[in-house]
Formats: structure tokens, sequence, C-alpha cells
């Protein structure tokens, strides 16, 4: 989806995640990148990813570049030979952005049952095994249950 006045940044692939595309003249004529990034900079409201078009013409000036925007500015960089190549990296950003099976941080974690997390603690503990571990946790169960009330 295109939308105008982004501001600084030229796509929003996902909710945190802003884009900024540096084409191959304005690279070699250092026109204004530094700029804007120095801006992104500023902001560091969400995770930022210079796509640098890195073509023959311009494959001299991208180390300069690079340095200027990962080790100065601690964003992400990847170079793309075009803006085809940069097309494709975007849309498939945001196809696996919206599926969130694809992404594990993204994930909902089962909720393991108590019960099973303390049995395996206590049978963490050396030379113990899982009838014995049971059977502290038994003996002992009120206090497990005052334990686990105050979390």
């Amino acid at each position: 989806m295109f939308q105008e006045n982004l501001g600084v940044l030229d796509f929003y692939a996902t909710n945190n995640q802003g884009i900024l595309y540096i084409n191959e003249a304005d690279m070699v004529t250092a026109t204004g990148y530094r700029r804007k990034l120095a801006k992104l900079r500023k902001a560091n409201k969400i995770n930022v990813l210079v796509l640098f078009e890195k073509t023959p013409a311009s494959t001299q000036y991208f180390p300069a570049a690079q340095k200027f925007c990962a080790l100065e500015l601690g964003f992400s960089v990847l170079p793309v030979p075009g803006q085809k190549q940069a097309g494709t990296i975007l849309a498939s950003m945001v196809h696996n952005e919206s599926r969130l099976d694809s992404n594990p941080y993204c994930k909902k974690r089962k909720a393991t049952s108590l019960d099973k997390a303390m049995l395996d603690t206590v049978q963490a503990i050396p030379k113990l095994g899982q009838i014995k571990a049971r059977a502290l946790l038994e003996n002992f169960q009120s206090k497990v249950n005052k334990f686990t009330s105050r979390r």
C-alpha cells in the first residue's frame, strides 16, 4: 500500500519496522541520505532497515555508506541489486509478518501446567528420580500451593 507523508521513511513493512531505500544516484552523489538517516536515529521509535541499491556504479561508495549506517547509527543494512529485488524483499517481509506462525517470536507459548513445571524443577536435583520427586511434591503439597499462590 502506498501512502503519502511517510516522513523520512519510504516504507513501513511492519508495525515496528521501517524501510529507507537509497537508490544508486543518491548513494553516488550522497544527496541527503545521511541527513535522513540522522533524523531516523533521533526518532528511534522503530527498527530501521536501509536498502542500498548496490550496482557496479555505486559499489565503490557502498563501504562508506555501510559503515555510516551500521557502525555509526546502528541500523541494519541490506544491499540490493535493483528496485525489483527491493520490491520482492518488501513483499516477502509484509507477507511473513501477516503469518504469525512463521515468526517464532510472535507465537503464543503453550501454557505449561505449574505441576509439570514444578516436577521438572524438582527432578533437576541430582540423584532424584521421577518417583521420589512426585513423593516430595505430594508430601509438601501445602508448601507448594503457598509458594505458587504468591506468584
